[in-house]
């Protein structure tokens, strides 16, 4: 009976190297709604050249890397796994279509040898009906795309605008990046019901990329995030509480998990860990959080503030600084801290109230 399992047994854990990487992506393609669903399956793949001038909005670029063992499959196949997932993300920050495509194949070296490619692409929001149509070779009906696929920047914030990621504390400020609001005469806080409120930068520490911000309108209504006093170990699980530059402006605040890669940056930088999270144009300024809801640090996106933080041109396409809440917690000295209530939750679902996004003109 024995000789009979182990080619069944063989033949199952083939079938699941094989259909691993599927799975994931029919989960992720199955929490779209009806909408994202169908921008998802009619998604173009544009020449720059294709594209109308002045018919589209840059959303940013995204990235993928997918691997399978050679036995299993072909490029061609895994070239479209790939390509697949970047239409799952670029989906997820209000893209209707990619351009710019390019896809590369690497030597992976493991247990076993396998197929890796690595993709990037160019995530575009086509906001003409007719080009969008024309890209899908579809029969062109006049009229534009439906306002629900705006970005997370309104008609009334120009070109010029900055936008991060502000948090509440504990000591009723909200903390922010230096680098979003620096330079800029008017900064904004923009609530979840859509409402901006005037800010002044109250402190700001340029070397760690920190700024104070006091609204004009007290947020007493709202508890904070509570600070970490410990410091994280590499391995740990992490999330990054924000917004995508793309989400809508009343859109909830998205939660992003990751884990803590090292405890120093660039060369043994102290001022900052190294995470790897997939995070989206947009989330600089976003608390890093521990699984129970406690800060841990502030991030720093890739491609922010190289002045600062050097080095980021050698990190992987997912990995991101975050400064230390040690740096955040010296530059809040002097400021009171709210009173909490005990056994109060600190799970993260509950935090979104404390999250805004920060716009800079």
């Amino acid at each position: 009976m024995n000789k009979f399992w182990k080619p069944f047994l063989a033949l199952l854990l083939l079938t699941l190297l094989v259909g691993c990487t599927n799975f994931k992506d029919t989960m992720a393609t199955s929490s779209l709604d009806n909408r994202e669903s169908d921008r998802f399956k009619n998604m173009p793949v544009a020449e720059q050249e294709e594209l109308p001038e002045n018919s589209y909005t840059n959303l940013g670029e995204i990235h993928t890397k997918f691997s399978r063992p050679k036995y299993v499959t072909n490029y061609n196949l895994i070239r479209e796994d790939a390509r697949r997932s970047l239409k799952i993300k670029a989906v997820n920050m209000g893209g209707n279509a990619i351009t710019g495509l390019k896809c590369e194949r690497l030597e992976n070296k493991g247990w076993q040898d396998e197929l890796t490619v690595r993709c990037s692409t160019e995530v575009i929001r086509i906001n003409s009906r007719e080009a969008l149509q024309e890209l899908r070779n579809e029969p062109v009906m006049p009229g534009r795309l439906p306002q629900a696929e705006a970005s997370n920047q309104t008609a009334s914030e120009g070109k010029g605008s900055k936008f991060g990621v502000g948090w509440l504390s504990r000591y009723g400020v909200i903390v922010t990046n230096y680098h979003t609001v620096k330079g800029s005469e008017n900064i904004f806080i923009r609530l979840s019901s859509g409402k901006k409120v005037q800010s002044k930068v109250l402190k700001q520490d340029p070397g760690s990329d920190i700024a104070i911000l006091e609204p004009e309108q007290k947020l007493s209504d709202r508890k904070g995030l509570p600070l970490a006093d410990f410091k994280a170990k590499a391995g740990d699980e992490v999330f990054v509480l924000g917004f995508p530059a793309s989400s809508n402006p009343k859109q909830d605040p998205r939660i992003v998990k990751g884990v803590l890669n090292s405890t120093s940056g660039y060369r043994g930088d102290p001022r900052t860990y190294r995470i790897n999270a997939s995070l989206e144009k947009g989330y600089s300024g976003s608390p890093l959080l521990n699984p129970e809801g406690m800060v841990l640090g502030v991030v720093i996106q890739q491609g922010s503030a190289p002045e600062l933080f050097p080095g980021q041109q050698e990190l992987s396409p997912d990995e991101h600084y975050a400064v230390k809440i040690g740096y955040l917690s010296s530059v809040l000295d002097g400021y009171s801290k709210f009173s909490s209530s005990k056994g109060e939750e600190k799970q993260i679902s509950t935090l979104r109230e404390n999250i805004f996004t920060v716009i800079a003109e």
